[in-house]
């Protein structure tokens, strides 16, 4: 009778031991299952601050100088046929010291210069002949 415990005790460990790896060395890393699905997205974080206004001026002037829209601006001044002298409210303008977009109300082209911290604009048909056109503008500070 202690045969037959010893026997099955030992068919046993046969068994088993294998199984739960007593004793063997580990075998090769088996191939790479397929991959799973993506997981649900996650919250929105939390919203960044508001950038700087860039805009330090803007306004439509008609072709006659009236002032339609302002923003920042003292006053509008048409000058020499072709040309309107801006000035800005608290802003000494140089060129160099502002970025300036000028966009004319007609077929033609704007160019804008200073002197003396204002702010000139001048408008030209196609053809490059003065014209008086009214145009849009806004002056944005260089970061």
């Amino acid at each position: 009778m202690l045969l037959k415990v010893f026997i099955f005790i030992a068919l046993i460990l046969l068994v088993v031991a294998p199984v739960v790896g007593c004793g063997g060395e580990q075998g090769p890393e088996g191939p790479k299952g397929p991959e799973g699905p993506a997981g649900p997205e996650g919250p929105a974080g939390p919203e960044g601050p508001a950038g700087p206004s860039m805009i330090v001026a803007m306004g439509i002037v008609d072709a006659d100088g009236t002032l339609l829209e302002a923003y920042n601006i003292d006053w509008v001044m048409p000058e020499s046929g072709r040309r309107w002298v801006i000035q800005l409210t608290g802003i000494y303008y140089t060129e160099w010291d502002y970025v300036t977009i000028i966009t004319p109300a007609y077929d033609g082209v704007a160019t804008y210069d200073s002197y003396d911290g204002l702010l000139l604009v001048e408008t030209y048909d196609f053809d490059g002949v003065p014209t008086r056109y009214g145009f849009s503008f806004v002056v944005l500070a260089v970061p």
